[in-house]
């Protein structure tokens, strides 16, 4: 017997994330067959099921919008970017004070040098005092370089195998494969990631590896500079806040922390140079233990 979508049942969102709560009325099957659990609530005999509603305070309400398009067609449509705020012009003629040091004005930051998805290794370091004075290995050279451009080809051709198909009518469902530097992508980063969480919180794991999947796509064609360094700091501080931890890092949101920490250190020489992710890092906490053990074995 197929099943019946004739039950509706109620989710009100996004009333401390938005600021005020939304409804939506949905088909209680269509949402009861992505898991076991989500079936409980909708049909298992407890409050929410017998009264046919329930609340989720946490969720916003685009985040719940893209949930409810995957319970209904298998995908769901790609957060759009936004055009990116032009910055304060910024000079360098700031006074200092020269008796302590300080700068009486803003200084103009050291400047990102762009990466791209065929070249992630930025500035060339300088020489080490050891290398200047004895010398360095070509060979040695040659196997670091070659050891880099592995971990970027392995980065783009990492798999997302997918548990389901893909109802791929809309184009928006697809990634773009183009970086476009005036838009601001953090809207489709955390669109992403929040997805992702409120599928590992209800074991969902058809919509975790599409979300893997998509992100995926998206990093492999984004670029870091000035203003978009601000974008993977977004990302990076989401799957790495309180908000999200209580999985183990090697299964729930450790897939989604897996990813964003595998893209941080292929572009670790850039970010070095930005103040916002040293920051970051100096903050300590899971991510600064992944980062140091991602770059780490880089070296091996």
């Amino acid at each position: 017997m197929p099943p019946s979508f004739q039950q509706l049942f109620k989710f009100t969102v996004g009333e401390k994330t938005d600021g005020s709560p939304t409804e939506f009325n949905v088909h209680e099957e269509a949402f009861a067959a992505l898991s076991e659990p989500l079936s409980k609530l909708m049909k298992g005999g407890m409050a929410e099921s017998q009264a046919a509603k329930t609340k989720w305070n946490d969720v916003n309400k685009e985040t719940f919008e893209m949930f409810a398009q995957f319970a209904y067609t298998g995908d769901y449509s790609i957060p759009k970017t936004k055009m990116r705020a032009a910055k304060e012009k910024i000079t360098n003629d700031a006074p200092v004070d020269t008796f302590s040091g300080e700068v009486n004005g803003p200084v103009t930051p050291s400047p990102l040098p762009p990466s791209s998805p065929s070249d992630f290794w930025f500035p060339v370091e300088p020489r080490s005092a050891f290398e200047e004075k004895w010398g360095s290995s070509r060979k040695h050279k040659s196997k670091k370089t070659m050891s880099l451009k592995s971990t970027i080809s392995d980065f783009q051709s990492l798999s997302f195998p997918l548990s389901t198909s893909r109802d791929s009518y809309l184009k928006s469902y697809e990634p773009s494969k183009e970086f476009n530097q005036n838009q601001d992508y953090s809207n489709v980063f955390l669109g992403h990631a929040s997805l992702y969480v409120l599928g590992d919180l209800w074991l969902v794991d058809s919509l975790k590896s599409l979300v893997l999947y998509k992100l995926h796509k998206t990093l492999c064609a984004f670029q870091i500079n000035n203003e978009s360094v601000d974008d993977i700091l977004a990302l990076t501080r989401y799957a790495y806040s309180e908000e999200v931890e209580g999985a183990d890092h090697d299964e729930g949101i450790g897939g989604l922390r897996s990813l964003v920490c595998q893209f941080l250190k292929l572009n670790a020489a850039t970010l070095s140079l930005d103040d916002g992710f040293m920051k970051l890092l100096w903050e300590g906490g899971p991510v600064a233990t992944d980062m140091f053990k991602a770059v780490a074995q880089m070296s091996l």
